[in-house]
């Protein structure tokens, strides 16, 4: 699951460098206000976990920087494989010479499962959902 993770950084790496934001998020819905994550079992947040915990130590063996997006993004690709439904927030705050701070951060359920120091000094200003808690598919 490590390399998997390391191959998913590097991968979505490139992609951000090659790709713009917009063709990357193609087909998902976007949402400007928070959405409730669908409810998953245990195993399938177990393995929600395990897939944070490989991206988040790949993440300090990779010779690129792997930002939050970049995290966010593998995981969200890994989670997709798995079937398991993820909710990606984008945050913002005022930056402390006025320009603007950004975070991103994934979760899976109730867990956050990539990106969570610091989210909560941040405004939700958009979110993808694979499944909202209503079912729906985005």
């Amino acid at each position: 699951l490590f390399l998997e993770a390391w191959r998913a950084l590097g991968s979505t790496r490139l992609a951000l460098r090659s790709t713009p934001f917009k063709q990357l998020v193609a087909g998902l819905t976007l949402h400007r206000e928070p959405v409730e994550a669908a409810v998953v079992g245990p195993e399938a947040l177990e393995q929600a976990r395990r897939i944070g915990w490989a991206v988040r130590a790949a993440t300090g063996y990779t010779p690129w920087r792997s930002s939050c997006l970049v995290q966010v993004l593998a995981a969200k690709t890994l989670l997709a494989r798995q079937h398991i439904p993820w909710v990606v927030h984008f945050g913002a705050r005022p930056g402390q010479q006025g320009d603007l701070n950004a975070h991103a951060w994934l979760s899976v359920g109730p867990d956050i499962i990539v990106g969570r120091r610091g989210h909560r000094a941040f405004g939700i200003v958009a979110t993808y959902a694979s499944v909202t808690a209503t079912g729906q598919a985005l």
